[in-house]
């Protein structure tokens, strides 16, 4: 599996590479109960509020870290909302 961020400055590229990693191998099927939709529920409003946080970060703050640390965290978190309501809507389906 290739590295979905190559550069070795980044200080979430091991978490990241770890987590890539398992969503992309594990292929993710929901019980047939799905117990676990509320807690991915809470995790997509987590990551939504994550979401505009970094956006309001990256307009007010003239840093240089900051932007990269909000274009680190939009990216990630839009991927993980991505995975987290296809799990949901196979629940549905």
């Amino acid at each position: 599996m290739s590295d979905p961020d190559p550069d070795p400055t980044d200080p979430t590229r091991t978490i990241r590479r770890s987590l890539t990693r398992h969503l992309v191998t594990a292929n993710p099927q929901p019980p047939a109960d799905c117990a676990d939709r509320a807690f991915a529920e809470a995790m997509i409003a987590h990551y939504e509020d994550s979401i505009a946080t970094a956006r309001l970060l990256r307009e007010t703050r003239a840093d240089a870290l900051f932007a990269w640390l909000a274009e680190a965290i939009i990216a990630s978190h839009e991927r993980d909302l991505d995975m987290l309501r296809r799990w949901l809507e196979s629940c549905d389906g």
